[in-house]
């Protein structure tokens, strides 16, 4: 089974745990270091000239990135006996510190990442979750030299902004490319329980017309600059494109959360 959340489809508008060891934390100035990173080239179709038609058909695939990017990582996730699920996680520490979804990895008794930059593969250990924010962080083991995602403390989105969203689109083990606009800038949603993951509610979410399916949690979306500007969270369901949205974590909060754990900072849902 994948590992992105869903919750009920609904119509677009038009465009305009387990498994926790004593990792040492990293503390420092996440936000200043990944402001200073190098983003990723990253490809977006030219700005359509007047009204962009409404979508209607099928759910759009993503475009396959055979040679990955710099910065995201495949997770893997395993139960006792089998595979549980797959997902997409952000590099955020040179040294190996990886952010991704609480979901992807909740319960999990092993779990593995790919660099899709360097095809290199690393066992990983959960560090440290907020299950209400879902937002884990992970360390992979014996990892040094990663290239981080690159983006900016109060990156300024805008409604009807043109984003990619990128990862491990239905689990497939390959990163995957899918272009939309954003949508709404602060919507809450419910989710529904899958497997061992409880259902909830996720609020203050960016949205996206992009159609995001499963395997895409823990993934980046990206503004034209290459920067991440939140991290992809769930997804609504539906027949068709115009039922579909992605929905992201703003990238303010995956900050935040993910210092907070690398300081060692418990509580008010962050579990170390």
């Amino acid at each position: 089974p994948d590992t992105t959340q869903q919750q009920p489809g609904q119509q677009k508008p038009d465009p305009g745990a387990q498994g926790e060891a004593a990792v040492p934390a990293q503390p420092g100035n996440l936000a200043k270091s990944l402001s200073e990173a190098k983003p990723p080239t990253v490809r977006f179709p030219p700005e359509p000239k007047g009204p962009e038609p409404r979508e209607t058909g099928p759910i759009k695939e993503g475009t396959v990135l055979n040679k990955g990017v710099p910065g995201l990582v495949i997770v893997e996730s395993t139960m006792p006996g089998y595979l549980a699920g797959g997902g997409t996680g952000l590099i955020a520490t040179p040294d190996g510190y990886v952010i991704t979804n609480y979901h992807v990895v909740q319960g999990s008794s092993g779990i593995t990442v790919q660099d899709t930059h360097t095809k290199k593969r690393y066992e990983a250990t959960l560090v440290g979750h907020n299950a209400l924010k879902d937002i884990a962080v992970l360390k992979l083991n014996n990892a040094s030299n990663l290239r981080t995602i690159a983006t900016r403390y109060d990156e300024k989105v805008t409604l009807g902004m043109r984003v990619t969203v990128i990862g491990n689109g239905g689990a497939k083990g390959v990163l995957q490319q899918l272009y939309g606009r954003i949508t709404d800038l602060s919507v809450n949603i419910s989710t529904r329980a899958q497997g061992s993951v409880p259902g909830g509610s996720l609020k203050n979410l960016l949205a996206t017309s992009a159609d995001v399916v499963q395997g895409y949690s823990g993934g980046a979306m990206m503004n034209r600059d290459g920067r991440v500007v939140g991290m992809t969270v769930a997804a609504s369901e539906g027949p068709n494109a115009r039922m579909v949205y992605g929905y992201a974590i703003p990238i303010n909060t995956v900050i935040d959360e993910t210092q907070r754990i690398l300081d060692g900072n418990g509580g008010d849902g962050t579990v170390i």
